[in-house]
């Protein structure tokens, strides 16, 4: 069996959505250190994050998809994989099953790891 550790992109690893939405995402201190050791020992890094500002529009899920793209491509660059990115792009309003705090993603990256 798979041991992973489950990470929240924007207030654990890096800067708010809004750095995100302007490609001005940094990572807090440690943080990439944080991943390369969970990488080295044996853990998958799974991401699970909320991008309502694609629900309001202030970013498409293109260029979300672009932001998350070149983010991986910091992260591979530091040696750090990435198993899984898993993307809620709800609004709160929208009372969709796959917003955090709702397990959710936790379960699809659950059944995926096995």
């Amino acid at each position: 069996m798979n041991k992973a550790i489950i990470w929240d992109l924007l207030g654990t690893l890096g800067a708010d959505s809004q750095t995100l939405i302007n490609n001005n995402f940094k990572f807090f201190d440690q943080a990439v250190l944080a991943l390369q050791k969970a990488d080295e020992n044996g853990f998958l890094n799974i991401i699970i994050t909320n991008q309502s500002h694609i629900a309001h529009e202030r970013m498409t899920l293109e260029e979300y998809n672009d932001s998350l793209g070149k983010l991986l491509n910091k992260l591979e660059n530091e040696g750090v994989k990435i198993a899984e990115v898993y993307t809620c792009p709800h609004a709160r309003k929208d009372n969709c099953n796959c917003k955090k705090p709702l397990p959710f993603f936790v379960r699809e990256a659950i059944k995926n790891m096995i």
